[in-house]
């Protein structure tokens, strides 16, 4: 059977210092003026967050780098892993998802890879259960089925809350 972890980029807002076994992380970049920075390593969000409120500098952020992925698949790798569940930022928002296929390539190493659709809540949510589905001992495929089953469920209830709150403006007008 294999040895399954999850790599995501640092959108899910897991601390990529931390301690959470089968889980690997790279850092987005955050593009501040002519510099470059690595997400949670060099600047945090409350740093950016921070940063804005006192200026009008605009910050902008883009995927891994190819290398960031790679050393979080090879540690994975080190580790005794030999499978990988990506779970990257949303497609619409980022090519993360390809580079994770480009790393896993260049690594050897076999990945699945699972449109979040959305960013930290959503990314963060698949992440931890997919660890739990892992330490439950389902397959591969089984966390695909059952991570995409979550998101359309939450694509479900999300529809209902527009709805609803497209209902209270039609009656009252406001929401």
């Amino acid at each position: 059977m294999s040895k399954i972890a999850i790599i995501a980029d640092s959108g899910c807002q897991i601390d990529i210092n931390g301690e959470h076994e089968g889980i690997y992380i790279a850092p987005l970049c955050i593009g501040h003026g002519s510099q470059t920075y690595l997400d949670q390593l060099e600047i945090t969000s409350l740093d950016v967050f921070n940063q804005m409120k006192e200026t009008d500098d605009m910050f902008t952020t883009s995927q891994p780098s190819t290398g960031s992925l790679m050393k979080a698949m090879e540690d994975a790798k080190r580790d005794g892993y030999d499978e990988l569940i990506g779970i990257p930022i949303a497609t619409g928002l980022s090519s993360t998802l390809n580079g994770m296929q480009v790393a896993a390539d260049t690594v050897e190493m076999p990945i699945t890879l699972i449109d979040s659709q959305g960013t930290a809540h959503v990314q963060k949510k698949l992440v931890e259960a997919a660890r739990k589905l892992v330490e439950k001992g389902q397959s591969v495929s089984e966390i695909k089925e059952k991570l995409e089953d979550m998101l359309e469920q939450e694509e479900e209830a999300l529809d209902k809350n527009i709805e609803k709150l497209q209902e209270y403006k039609d009656k009252w007008g406001e929401i």
